[in-house]
């Protein structure tokens, strides 16, 4: 499991542009918003519900590293805490 929780999904240590940031989306809410923020709205409807993300855990790191490769730690942090998704720098 390393950094990731194991009943929270997404939570833990991905991969950006430029490092690695340390993301919290523990609610459906904070999921949401996130995935407004790296233009993916049709993510949340795909993994309505934390039970959903837990089993596709995998499929969903894949789905956010990829979008978080367009943006610099700096720029992603300021994004998330914006829309209230606890987010910082390791």
């Amino acid at each position: 499991m390393g950094n990731e929780h194991s009943s929270i999904v997404p939570y833990g240590v991905y991969r950006v542009k430029d490092q690695h940031i340390m993301i919290a989306g523990a609610t459906n809410a904070q999921f949401k918003s996130m995935c407004e923020v790296i233009a993916r709205p049709d993510l949340p409807s795909l993994y309505n519900n934390n039970s959903v993300r837990v089993k596709h855990r995998a499929k969903i790191r894949e789905e956010l590293e990829r979008e978080f490769a367009k943006w610099e730690i700096n720029e992603l942090c300021i994004a998330f805490n914006n829309v209230k998704v606890p987010a910082s720098k390791i």
